[in-house]
């Protein structure tokens, strides 16, 4: 069966940004400093020079710098009159920076192409891009070796291209000629560590950092590592301490205040977390509101006090605000604008992925870009199953069968509690696919099983549907049975997939039993 995209823990772990988006956003300015601005006038202020550039020579050039630049924070609706500009010279820009363009001034489009707009990136142009970017900086590093900067951007460029190794190599490089524990490069650092499944050395990078007590963005990643590697953080009374500073601006404490509030909730203590991320709400970083959105059936309200809309790069958030307000179209542009922000995540591709075929039926569509999620992240087992699922519904047993056969070779016990139970109903489904039913039965059975076994509601009703839809497709003897199962299951679950493919089920069994009838 398909994943569902949400993760059951989310941390305040750092985003790894190219340097100049992260210098835009404001997390690389001294704790010192006062953002005065609200966050989207801030970001508009650090472009001023491109701005100003715009307004001096007005060529197609300078608006073109200028609005990517936008497009990249996205605030690219705070220039409307310079997409008018750029519309009106839509033959001499590239077709990518049209569509980004034409959504401005027509939010409502809604092309089966604008898809390309994001999965540019894996075209061969894109690739050839990231190569020439890769050979543009080892070329200044051979001129300026010992800067650290230089290195995680090259690290950073590596990684789009799925080569761990030269990436790591780059990471190493960086950590090495740091001689002032940067900010940008521990927190990239430790974030390549943990997308590689390494959080203890990720943590390590963290906490020796001289600077760490005294620097709100270096705390936040290390009480958020030590979270995660189930430890108890030293350092949680003086980030306490540093939330509590008034020399220190909100924006400052915002991913620190957010990151001690998981502590409390994860210590039972609601009111004090509860304190500590309406801290972190005063002046947010997108990191922050999403994941206030994220916890909001355990601490209900808090998102109502930032409009999401406000704080720029919040496109995980913008995602999962307009999912749960059932703005699937929304959500799906959201979360390949989180595609674009962070490509070496699964997250945003699992959620665009879902949202195409639960929701807008689209199989192909999920297909396509669950096969480019994998080309970075090749051995996910998450977007493996799901790209068997989707092959699975859209009639491509073959293939399916085909990426399916790299989970399977790997033992039980290699697969989180998340993976297992939909790994083993999806292995059902192929039984099913094959023409045998006795041994998709005996998986579905196995799966739900499972999910009993850990209490887990949601995946038995999402296994029992998937299997009263094959089971229907075949039209079993057994079909009344399962039917009687999946109501008394699905009483009581309320994820919107179970609901919608209940219905579906049930609408098509009321259609076979009239169809028996009548024959």
């Amino acid at each position: 069966m398909g994943v569902i995209f949400e993760t059951d823990k989310r941390r305040i772990i750092p985003r790894w940004r190219n340097h100049n988006v992260s210098l835009n956003s404001g997390i690389l300015l001294p704790t010192n400093n006062i953002i005065t601005e609200s966050p989207i006038v801030y970001s508009s202020n650090t472009i001023f020079e491109q701005i100003n550039s715009w307004n001096k020579n007005k060529t197609l050039g300078h608006a073109c710098d200028l609005f990517s630049s936008a497009y990249v924070l996205g605030i690219e609706n705070e220039f409307y009159d310079l997409a008018i500009f750029l519309l009106e010279n839509k033959d001499k820009i590239s077709s990518v920076l049209l569509r980004q363009v034409e959504k401005v001034i027509n939010p409502d489009i809604n092309r089966i192409e604008d898809i390309d707009i994001h999965l540019d990136f894996f075209s061969n142009e894109g690739q050839q891009k990231i190569r020439n970017e890769i050979s543009r900086i080892r070329n200044y590093l051979k001129k300026e070796p010992n800067n650290p900067i230089g290195w995680i951007e090259l690290a950073r460029n590596h990684t789009y291209l799925n080569n761990q190794e030269k990436a790591k190599n780059c990471i190493l490089s960086a950590l090495t000629t740091d001689k002032n524990d940067n900010r940008f490069v521990l927190r990239s650092a430790s974030r390549f560590f943990h997308h590689y499944d390494d959080p203890e050395r990720a943590h390590n990078i963290i906490k020796k950092a001289k600077n760490l007590t005294s620097d709100p963005w270096l705390l936040s990643t290390e009480i958020a590592f030590s979270t995660i590697l189930k430890k108890n953080s030293r350092y949680v009374k003086k980030a306490q301490n540093l939330v509590n500073s008034k020399n220190i601006d909100p924006f400052h404490i915002s991913e620190l205040a957010s990151a001690i509030g998981s502590v409390e909730l994860t210590n039972g203590s609601y009111t004090s977390a509860r304190k500590y991320y309406l801290k972190a709400m005063i002046k947010p970083t997108d990191n922050t509101v999403a994941q206030v959105l994220w916890l909001r059936k355990e601490l209900p309200g808090l998102d109502k006090f930032y409009q999401t809309n406000k704080v720029p790069l919040a496109f995980e958030a913008n995602a999962h605000n307009a999912y749960y307000n059932d703005n699937y179209k929304d959500a799906f542009a959201n979360a390949m604008r989180w595609f674009d922000d962070e490509p070496y995540s699964t997250l945003p591709i699992r959620l665009a992925s879902y949202i195409a075929s639960t929701f807008q039926g689209e199989h192909k569509k999920s297909i396509t870009l669950l096969e480019h999620g994998l080309k970075i992240n090749p051995t996910d087992n998450l977007l493996l199953n799901n790209l068997a699922y989707n092959l699975l519904l859209d009639n491509q047993t073959q293939k399916a069968e085909f990426h399916f056969k790299h989970i399977i070779s790997k033992e039980i016990d290699d697969f989180t509690e998340d993976e297992s139970v939909p790994i083993i109903a999806t292995a059902g489904l192929i039984y099913y696919r094959q023409g045998l039913p006795e041994k998709g039965m005996e998986y579905y059975e196995k799966a739900i099983k499972l999910a009993k076994s850990r209490n887990n509601d949601y995946q038995v009703a999402l296994a029992t549907a998937n299997y009263a839809r094959e089971e229907l497709i075949c039209e079993s003897k057994n079909l009344d049975k399962i039917i009687a199962r999946l109501e008394i299951v699905t009483k009581g679950v309320q994820e919107k997939d179970v609901v919608i493919l209940k219905r579906k089920v049930l609408a098509d069994f009321e259609k076979y039993k009239l169809k028996k009838l009548t024959s």
